[in-house]
């Protein structure tokens, strides 16, 4: 039996489905969109990440993670988000990592400049790991050995800030800044 694909929604043009699908793939040029490039491919990063996933502690998901070819596709829109999510205490999940791109063109020196910044968040009743670190703490670190100083936006990316918060109803996070080198 052949299933029907969904439509997809909103219903967009067709120019903006190939500019999409375009942003979507690996490579560079005119007819994309670099905030929809540089989020797809820090989420395909993050959702193949066997670490980040077992460390987000989703009870639901981890019997179905499969260690040598992770899919944490399952995990985008509940756990990790390609925006800056603010946790509830009504919602049913404890861990997140929440991250948010910006660019910034410099038509002078032809270049374009790439912010990423990451915020893990850990409840305070899901914050312990037998490691001796908070599960905030160790998101972060994670995230730190996988993109600092990498080449995933073609250019290196450097970390320029790491810094603890606090949030509101219990809610510990961690902000991580990267640059990509121009």
């Amino acid at each position: 039996m052949l299933f029907t694909e969904k439509d997809k929604q909103p219903k967009l043009s067709a120019s903006l489905q190939k500019i999409i699908e375009r942003s979507h793939g690996e490579q560079n040029g005119n007819g994309m969109d670099d905030i929809a490039r540089y989020k797809h491919k820090v989420m395909k990063e993050l959702t193949s990440n066997i670490d980040i996933l077992r460390t987000l502690h989703n009870n639901n998901f981890e019997s179905r993670l499969n260690s040598e070819h992770p899919n944490g596709d399952m995990y985008r829109n509940v756990n990790i988000f390609d925006y800056m999510k603010l946790p509830s205490l009504k919602d049913e999940i404890q861990n997140y990592i929440c991250f948010e791109v910006s660019t910034m063109a410099s038509y002078s020196n032809d270049f374009t400049a790439v912010n990423v910044v990451f915020r893990t968040v850990s409840h305070v009743n899901d914050m312990n790991t037998d490691w001796g670190i908070q599960r905030h703490d160790l998101l972060a670190l994670i995230i730190k050995n996988q993109f600092d100083w990498t080449k995933v936006f073609g250019k290196t990316l450097i970390k320029v800030s790491d810094v603890g918060k606090i949030g509101e109803d219990d809610f510990y996070y961690r902000e991580i800044w990267f640059k990509r080198d121009v």
